[in-house]
């Protein structure tokens, strides 16, 4: 498995300033990215829902790691405020 780190992606949640970062835990950064988003956007939530990005930009880095669990960590843009 790798870790995909995405230091910022435009359009990547539905807040005022949309872009944020993105981390995702898998065999295949897209895949995972899109299944993972499906699930949070499935479950109530008084959060805002995330838009499904059909790509991914190349990731800012790469690494291999021992974890068995595929995870996504999504970094909103806290803006100027």
């Amino acid at each position: 498995m790798k870790v995909y780190i995405f230091e910022y992606i435009e359009g990547l949640t539905d807040y005022y300033h949309d872009g944020g970062g993105l981390v995702v835990v898998g065999r295949d950064a897209l895949d995972v990215y899109m299944r993972k988003v499906k699930e949070l956007n499935d479950e109530e939530s008084e959060y805002s829902k995330y838009p499904v990005l059909r790509e991914l930009p190349e990731p800012s880095a790469v690494f291999e790691t021992t974890e068995t669990e595929e995870r996504i960590y999504i970094f909103q843009d806290a803006g100027c405020c």
